[in-house]
């Protein structure tokens, strides 16, 4: 008979600095019920699949993890969907990646509690630290008042709306993601928020129970954000995204996800720096400060601006 009550969802890579702080947090967890912890290494080339082997080891009877002999990110595959998510045999999902960590020995035992008391909600989720490793800063990521995630939220804001560290969402509900919830291939936090409010029902809790760490070396922030070709990729996939949710939902939400679409658009165009393009999207850019309006107008008319402006920020 199978008593886990959750799966824990954890992908990594080359997170040899981390990964002990991560599964340390979750092997704190007092729980009154079973927990696993599902891991994929995708073939970090540092220490990392020799730190998780000692700790599958230690617990043989809570961790079972993957690893990768090929990356396979890199070849498109959807890690949790097709490695982890076959393996889960709790009724519950939770998630952290290998750089984050939860703050909470109660954590799941919370969430758990909640969603067993409370069966009209499909997800819970919860306040966040952001913890900036350049300079040691930290801040809550959300608001203090517990309330429910509207679709308007997740739609417009997406990923901002709660960590994907927060998340405990059912399996089963989980396992039935549509198609669009797949899409934006590099990310699964937006696509997957705006399927849970689309869907089901989210709970927000104001307590901190996990810490979301900024810049490490295999970070968004350090990998694709700096560069212009993969960000415009990135809000390409978003509208794509957008438009397949919107359609799924037979257009009952139009105007909403028509927004989304045309901001992530402009987003696209800010990516590319095609300014020319950029300032005639009047409803976008007149909301930019003074100074970033001046400055795009001049690189719409000068082009030769924006390779100088490239080449200082490079240097």
């Amino acid at each position: 008979m199978n008593d886990i009550a959750v799966s824990i969802i954890c992908v990594t890579y080359c997170h040899e600095k981390y990964i002990r702080k991560a599964i340390d947090s979750f092997l704190s967890q007092q729980t009154n019920f079973k927990f696993e912890i599902l891991i994929n290494d995708d073939a970090s080339p540092d220490g990392t699949p020799e730190i998780i082997r000692e700790y599958e080891l230690k617990h043989p009877d809570i961790i079972r993890a993957v690893y990768q002999k090929e990356n396979q990110y890199s070849k498109g595959v959807l890690i949790g969907d097709e490695i982890l998510l076959p393996m889960a045999r709790g009724r519950y999902l939770a998630f952290c990646e290998g750089d984050d960590y939860w703050c909470d020995v109660n954590k799941l035992q919370k969430q758990v509690d909640f969603l067993d008391n409370n069966p009209d909600y499909t997800v819970c989720v919860h306040n966040t630290i952001n913890l900036f490793l350049k300079n040691g800063r930290e801040e809550k990521a959300y608001g203090d008042t517990a309330k429910d995630i509207e679709l308007e939220d997740c739609v417009m804001c997406g990923s901002q709306s709660f960590h994907y560290s927060s998340r405990m969402v059912r399996t089963d509900f989980f396992k039935n993601r549509p198609n669009f919830a797949k899409m934006a291939g590099m990310v699964e936090d937006y696509p997957d928020a705006v399927f849970f409010a689309l869907d089901g029902k989210i709970r927000y809790f104001p307590d901190v129970m996990s810490v979301h760490v900024i810049g490490t070396e295999t970070s968004w922030t350090r990998t694709i954000l700096p560069f212009h070709e993969t960000r415009a990729q990135f809000f390409m996939d978003i509208v794509n995204m957008l438009k397949a949710a919107n359609e799924y939902s037979g257009y009952k939400y139009n105007e909403l996800f028509t927004e989304a679409v045309e901001f992530n658009e402009y987003n696209v165009l800010q990516s590319k720096q095609d300014y020319k393009a950029l300032v005639r999207v009047k409803k976008y850019f007149n909301r930019e400060k003074m100074i970033v309006r001046i400055i795009y107008r001049l690189f719409s008319c000068f082009p030769f601006l924006i390779k100088i402006s490239n080449f200082i920020r490079e240097r």
